[in-house]
């Protein structure tokens, strides 16, 4: 993978989010503290659900954060 490729997928799209929310702060006033409530409990866990249900992973690939977690709880 070159440099340029993993600028492209995975640096600018997280710039530009980064951009859009520092324009939309500055020129519309948007509440901070509202666009964060909505980002921790409906994005991210929405996020987390995507990844999920579209990554396809061995058993072993599966079991090994599933036997963390649950020695962690």
């Amino acid at each position: 993978m070159s440099l340029l490729s993993a600028l492209t997928s995975a640096i600018l799209p997280v710039l530009s989010v980064a951009a859009v929310g520092f324009l939309l702060g500055t020129v519309c006033g948007i509440e901070v503290e509202a666009l964060g409530t909505v980002t921790i409990y409906i994005l991210t866990p929405a996020l987390v659900f995507h990844s999920l249900t579209t990554t396809s992973l061995g058993g072993k690939t599966a079991l090994t954060p599933a036997a963390g977690v649950a020695a962690f709880t």
